[in-house]
């Protein structure tokens, strides 16, 4: 996957499901800084808004830049999917 990958359209706000879902950074595209420094992701803000990639409501969501943006295909998936953990599923 490189740079070519991601979207040109951007969602505004991306909770942290989607982020790692379709964020560069968890697609195992890391920028050299991280990869030559300790390894750790830069923090992100979060606050409670909808998530404008999975539609849910009332999520912690933060800008897609803290995920090394979105690849293509999260604007192929607009819908709820099935989330794992204690998130509620839709």
């Amino acid at each position: 996957m490189t740079q070519q990958d991601t979207a040109d359209e951007q969602p505004t706000w991306v909770c942290g499901a989607c982020g790692h879902r379709y964020g560069h950074w968890y697609q195992g595209i890391l920028p050299p800084s991280i990869l030559s420094e300790n390894r750790q992701l830069p923090p992100a803000d979060y606050h409670i808004s909808s998530c404008d990639v999975c539609r849910r409501r009332d999520v912690q969501v933060t800008r897609p830049s803290n995920f090394g943006y979105l690849i293509n295909e999260w604007g192929m998936s607009r819908r709820p999917f099935k989330r794992i953990g204690c998130d509620k599923n839709l």
